[in-house]
């Protein structure tokens, strides 16, 4: 199977030193650091509450970074 071309490259999703908080609640998440790559499969899992639909929120930029 030829090895793809597009993984490596520049990330497509890249996230340095991000931290969302709603209003003036504590952090959700706390300097978060993520880089995904083009063609290339993550699972996100953790406990209910984690903060996994606020970061696939920011993501999406239906969030803003605190």
């Amino acid at each position: 199977m030829p090895a793809n071309k597009n993984i490596g490259n520049d990330p497509v999703v890249d996230m340095q030193n991000v931290s969302i908080r709603y209003g003036s609640d504590p952090e959700v998440l706390s300097d978060i650091k993520l880089s995904l790559d083009k063609g290339s499969f993550h699972f996100l899992t953790g406990k209910s509450g984690a903060g996994k639909t606020s970061l696939l929120s920011m993501m999406y930029l239906a969030l803003k970074p605190s």
